[in-house]
């Protein structure tokens, strides 16, 4: 009867310490995750960030573009030319659009792959 009731304390004691791991385990699983998430989110932040103030610093560069044109009065051709000789970096192009006529079509700053500088968005409408 003392041999029953030594083993039956110690099948309790192994399953309360099996209970606290699994509990453990189960609470350290979650703050990881937790944790993880946070930093998903702590990145995704600083990336929305970097994404919003290169997007300004571009309209920026539009901005100054449009204005010089618009000041100049110049033609959609030479407005072209002006973008294209204000780029500093090769692989970038500029597309100058009409949007006045409704035609959604204007020059590339780049030459497509017909060697024409023609561009047409009037699918988008």
């Amino acid at each position: 009867m003392k041999k029953l009731r030594i083993v039956l304390i110690n099948i309790l004691i192994i399953a309360f310490v099996v209970v606290v791991v699994f509990l453990y385990l189960g609470n350290s699983r979650q703050k990881a995750y937790r944790d993880e998430l946070e930093h998903f989110r702590n990145l995704t932040s600083a990336m929305e960030k970097v994404t919003e103030n290169y997007l300004e610093g571009e309209q920026h560069i539009c901005d100054v573009w449009t204005h010089h044109i618009n000041s100049s009065k110049m033609t959609l051709e030479d407005a072209a030319e002006f973008v294209r000789d204000s780029h500093v970096h090769a692989k970038v192009s500029a597309h100058l659009i009409l949007i006045d006529d409704g035609s959604m079509s204007g020059l590339s700053t780049k030459p497509g792959s017909d060697g024409g500088y023609s561009v047409s968005y009037n699918h988008f409408q």
